[in-house]
């Protein structure tokens, strides 16, 4: 994936305005080759960079590998229009659509994109006694859509088996508030990690 550095210009490391390819992102950090002629691979900040997208390969990089901000932020490189985008898991499967008219669809991707995943730590926890609890949270990876299903996780751990039907009301894209049914707020904490877990239904979202 290519991203523009608009951080300082430092000596041996980068050049504002200077294109790079990102090797890796690591908890949300990019891994970057500095200039020559030192030319290490070092982890920068991604607010250190602007996203590059010029061409549908760029799109197609952004929603397999980029960040949450990074996927809300695409826009068609024709018309600079807003993209819908649908992952099936059944098929492996996705189609990017824009108002422009133009469709692009694949099958058989050898891993699930980005926007198709969906972690989400919690903050809150809201009882609504024996209708569940409404949990707000800050998402992680991906996007939450509605009718999303998701399972439990504490701290890494699943302490739910089976997978719990929701109605996720997006306030926003990084921080939806989800209805837990049949769940008790006493079951969650702050700090937890609510995940999508369904391989049947499609996920879809919209930047």
């Amino acid at each position: 994936m290519k991203v523009k550095y608009i951080g300082e210009t430092r000596p041996m490391s980068l050049t504002n305005g200077n294109i790079y390819e990102i090797s890796s992102v690591e908890k949300g950090w990019y891994r970057v080759k500095t200039d020559p002629p030192i030319s290490d691979e070092v982890l920068y900040p991604p607010e250190c960079f602007e996203t590059i997208v010029s061409d549908w390969d760029d799109v197609d990089e952004v929603l397999f590998d980029g960040t949450p901000e990074q996927i809300i932020a695409l826009r068609c490189p024709k018309c600079g229009g807003n993209l819908t985008y649908t992952y099936c898991h059944e098929t492996r499967g996705m189609d990017i659509n824009c108002c422009c008219g133009i469709q692009i669809r694949a099958h058989g991707a050898s891993c699930v994109p980005n926007f198709a995943k969906a972690t989400m730590q919690v903050t809150e926890a809201i009882n609504l006694g024996d209708k569940g609890c409404v949990v707000i949270g800050e998402i992680r990876q991906g996007i939450f859509k509605r009718d999303d299903v998701i399972e439990l996780l504490r701290k890494g751990s699943v302490i739910k088996q089976t997978t719990i039907g929701v109605e996720a009301f997006p306030r926003d894209f990084s921080n939806p508030s989800i209805l837990l049914l049949g769940v008790s707020a006493g079951d969650i904490q702050k700090g937890d990690y609510i995940r999508k877990t369904s391989d049947e239904s499609d996920n879809t979202g919209e930047a």
